[in-house]
């Protein structure tokens, strides 16, 4: 009986811990169980559609960033394409001296070789149609503008010998033989070929009876070249020296005399470019800015000569450059038109207006970013 009781007692004793340990089996059961195929499949699904999110974000951002680099560098190609054109139209004419009314042109070929007609209209252009022929890049369809002035480096004369049109200057030059110099004072100024460069000297050309360099070696010769003429004009200089010889004193300033050349190209990488081409680099094409599509241009004329301009016209409308036209302009409105390095970035073909008369829209035949700048240049001191 004791020993049925005491059984009893050791059973119901171990029935706890028996369910205990069964208990702590059933849970580490449960921990260790795998997940469902179904449950796989769910947080597959969500991962990937995270993943896809992250990636589409990331996509759109770098397109965003893309576009915004292109766009900047639009604008910034713009900004400096007009700034370029708009300090050159500024300078235009400059003498390297107060403007005098007097401007004596020594050079041969001021019909046939546009830098040669110095000063007679410092700006002149070409309009799309017209032919340019030393700029043999040029893109078809857009303008070509032409300034003529002094150059920067400037010096004092120190000294004039006018028996052998000899200048000696304050410092040594750069002038090469037969560059193009122009000197000036506060009565006249004169433009010539020169030559036997050394140190701080050089002499004028002498009279040339070829189809080039200077009609007269005389500063003082009055007015300019006949447009091709061999020898002086008749009986202008004849007799002696005077009246075409004339004196610089200390007060004259010489300088290199600067033609340049603006138009639209295509550079190696097969880019449109602003490009210019000027005296001092015989003329070598040089690519200034990438990245500009077309350039379209109007000449503000002055015709009642109060500094302001009256009309604009066309390279067309005012005629041959060195004509009385061209002579009256006193400002270039410059229509350009630039594109973004990258093709692929805007997401249809774009539309723009190039030029100031059109009155259609251009559709591109690429996905390139394309803006238009328009902006007015005025010429610091008209020269008529």
């Amino acid at each position: 009986m004791s020993n049925r009781n005491s059984h009893a007692c050791t059973d119901r004793a171990a029935a706890p811990l028996q369910k205990k340990v069964a208990k702590g089996k059933s849970a580490r059961h449960a921990r260790h169980r795998g997940v469902t195929l179904i449950e796989l499949m769910i947080s597959m699904t969500l991962g990937l559609v995270a993943i896809g999110a992250l990636g589409s974000l990331f996509v759109a951002s770098k397109q965003i960033s893309r576009i915004q680099e292109n766009l900047g560098d639009v604008q910034e190609t713009g900004r400096l394409g007009f700034e370029v054109l708009a300090r050159e139209v500024r300078m235009a004419g400059h003498l390297g001296c107060p403007r005098t009314g007097r401007v004596v042109n020594l050079l041969k070929n001021q019909g046939s070789d546009w830098w040669a007609n110095a000063f007679a209209a410092p700006i002149a252009g070409y309009d799309e149609a017209q032919t340019f022929a030393p700029a043999t890049t040029r893109i078809a369809g857009t303008d070509v503008l032409t300034i003529l002035r002094a150059g920067n480096n400037s010096m004092s004369v120190t000294g004039f010998d006018n028996t052998n049109e000899r200048f000696t200057l304050n410092k040594a030059h750069t002038f090469k033989n037969n560059g193009v110099a122009i000197v000036c004072d506060n009565a006249q100024a004169s433009v010539f070929h020169l030559a036997t460069p050394s140190g701080s000297q050089f002499d004028i050309q002498a009279k040339s009876n070829g189809t080039t360099g200077n009609c007269s070696a005389y500063v003082g010769h009055p007015g300019s070249c006949p447009a091709s003429a061999a020898s002086e004009v008749a009986g202008s200089c004849s007799g002696g020296l005077r009246p075409c010889d004339y004196t610089y004193g200390a007060d004259a300033t010489v300088s290199p005399y600067e033609a340049t050349a603006f138009y639209i190209g295509t550079n190696d990488n097969g880019v449109r470019a602003l490009f210019r081409m000027n005296l001092s680099n015989a003329f070598a094409a040089q690519e200034i800015i990438e990245g500009v599509w077309d350039m379209q241009l109007l000449y503000g004329q002055d015709t009642n000569a109060d500094g302001q301009a009256d009309r604009y016209q066309s390279a067309t409308q005012l005629g041959a450059p060195g004509s009385a036209n061209w002579a009256q302009v006193v400002s270039v409105q410059v229509n350009l038109v630039t594109y973004s390095p990258e093709n692929n970035v805007a997401t249809d073909k774009q539309q723009y207006t190039a030029g100031f008369t059109s009155t259609s829209k251009t559709t591109a035949t690429d996905n390139h970013l394309r803006k238009a700048f328009s902006g007015t240049a005025f010429v610091r001191t008209p020269f008529n």
